[in-house]
């Protein structure tokens, strides 16, 4: 019973092994994710005016509220902790990656409750893996602060009373 197990165990670690390495290449591409023009136009905004400066985009532009709170967030470490902005992105992307790959893991373990230990591990790392390689922008996945966050329907759109 032990030597079959075990050797079913190697077999889930190897077939592990490409969608993982295929992951990790571009968990590892986030330290040269920089930022576009429109997080540098947020970051000069928020550095002037702070995370206020959002309240009035809202209204203006649509209501996509989660991309121009999260497009702030490396300007907000930056100023807070004196790193470059450059670093205070890559470090927000990475966090945005390790998030996805931690939301594929979690989509797999409730959607296969059953399955536990490292076929959980393989088809969490089958999954994660598909979706980077079926994204049309790998960049607007993981490595633009925008492109990351979800986008809502414009505020006055979201209800009629809004208006």
């Amino acid at each position: 019973m032990g030597r079959h197990y075990d050797r079913a165990r190697w077999l889930w670690v190897l077939a592990a092994l490409p969608p993982a390495l295929f992951v990790l290449f571009f968990l590892v591409l986030t330290v040269l994710a920089d930022p576009q023009h429109d997080d540098f136009c947020f970051s000069y905004r928020f550095v002037e005016q702070g995370l206020i400066s959002i309240r009035g985009f809202y209204g203006e532009v649509g209501g996509r509220i989660v991309p121009y709170g999260l497009i702030d967030v490396p300007a907000a470490i930056s100023q807070a902790t004196g790193i470059s902005l450059l670093s205070a992105y890559s470090l927000t992307m990475a966090t945005g990656a390790v998030a996805f790959l931690a939301g594929c893991m979690a989509a797999v373990a409730r959607a296969w409750s059953r399955i536990r230990g490292l076929p959980s591990i393989f088809l969490g790392l089958v999954f994660a893996a598909a979706v980077l390689g079926a994204s049309t922008s790998v960049r607007d996945l993981l490595y633009w602060l925008p492109g990351v966050a979800c986008y809502v329907p414009p505020r006055d759109r979201l209800h009629p009373d809004f208006g």
